[in-house]
């Protein structure tokens, strides 16, 4: 028997609950369907209603009326494409044939054919005669005067490159030496007692 005055024992700890693996996936899965699957497939199904109603509205204003103004139109003109059936046959077999023959004929002897015998007979013997010598010698021309002015440009540059070597060059070197170096220190020297004078000044 126990002692009723006996404290009593304390109850065994339980074990942790483990969800079971179906309920781990399912959840993730309830998840990326709610916030991932149902908006894409909803604008889906918005874009199709759309493509349908583009469609339809294309189809029953567009092309059906179009089509049918042509079907009238074709209707309407049948009889008169029957009544110039015959007269356009008659105007290509009697009247365009033999014209197309006749302008053929003009173009290959009266216009081809003498075109060919004056270039064969006057103008390629002419161009193989006269001006063939002639390009010849034009050639020799511009070659004989591009040395003509060659030589007559390098004899007027030697007096130029004499005058410069022993007039123009020492003249500029002794007005560097003379002039222009004596006006650079003097203006060196007046700018360095104005900064002097301008600093001083300041204090």
């Amino acid at each position: 028997m126990t002692d009723p005055s006996a404290p009593p024992e304390a109850p065994e700890p339980l074990e942790p609950l483990e969800p079971p693996a179906h309920v781990l996936v399912r959840w993730p899965a309830r998840v990326v369907a709610v916030l991932v699957v149902l908006p894409v497939r909803a604008l889906w199904d918005g874009f199709g209603a759309a493509a349908g109603l583009v469609e339809r509205f294309w189809d029953g204003v567009v092309v059906r009326p179009w089509v049918a103004f042509w079907r009238w139109v074709g209707r309407l003109l049948r009889p008169f494409g029957r009544l110039l059936a015959v007269p356009l046959r008659w105007f290509l077999a009697y009247v365009a044939r033999p014209a197309g023959r006749v302008l053929d004929w003009c173009w290959q002897y009266l216009v081809l054919t003498p075109t060919l015998w004056l270039w064969r007979v006057l103008v390629a013997p002419f161009g193989r005669g006269i001006l063939a010598p002639l390009g010849r010698a034009l050639r020799w021309a511009w070659q004989v005067a591009g040395v003509a002015l060659q030589a007559v440009g390098g004899a007027l540059a030697v007096p130029f490159r004499w005058a410069h070597r022993t007039l123009v060059a020492p003249a500029l070197r002794w007005a560097g030496r003379t002039v222009v170096a004596p006006v650079r220190r003097a203006w060196r020297e007046v700018r360095t007692q104005v900064r002097r004078a301008l600093g001083r000044s300041a204090r």
